[in-house]
């Protein structure tokens, strides 16, 4: 059961964890049997996509990769709900000009010098964008992708050091 576990939290002997992405609506059980008090959550509406993008960053380089989870029930949701038997496939993709600038201003607002962003490519053709994570993992984006991460990481750390 743990396959289906994205967040695991411990606070003053209590356990919380989190199934990741839920499709909820009014006539789900999940509402009418919660209680009043939850573990923390966000609620978004739901966007039906054409695919998901993963943008690693590193200082103002940014990888995007496409990943085509749609059609597959198991990670249609959400891609990390991964299917090991049939993946997902996984290629580089370049981000319109306009959609690269906002990404490249939020970073220099955050002030951050590393991450992954998650977005959507929406059925009505927009880019909405789900979540920054600053520590995002960068090895299966540079796999798929030959992008060649590991080394610009090690590179970018050792130049700093020296």
């Amino acid at each position: 059961w743990w396959e289906n576990i994205h967040l695991a939290y411990e606070h003053k002997d209590k356990y919380y964890f989190g199934k990741g992405i839920v499709l909820i609506d009014s006539k789900s059980d999940l509402i009418n049997n919660c209680s009043n008090t939850f573990s923390l959550s966000l609620f978004q509406e739901y966007v039906e996509k054409q695919f998901e993008i993963r943008v690693f960053f590193l200082k103002s380089e940014l990888y995007p990769m496409a990943i085509f989870s749609q059609l597959d029930d198991k990670t249609k949701l959400d891609y990390r709900n991964y299917n090991r038997e049939k993946p997902n496939r996984n290629v580089p993709f370049k981000l319109p000009d306009k959609i690269k600038n906002q990404i490249l201003d939020f970073i220099n607002i955050t002030r951050l010098n590393t991450g992954s962003i998650d977005l959507i490519y929406s059925k009505e053709n927009d880019f909405v964008f789900l979540e920054v994570n600053p520590v995002g993992q960068f090895g299966w984006v540079s796999k798929y992708c030959n992008y060649y991460l590991e080394k610009k990481v090690a590179f970018g750390i050792l130049s700093q050091n020296s």
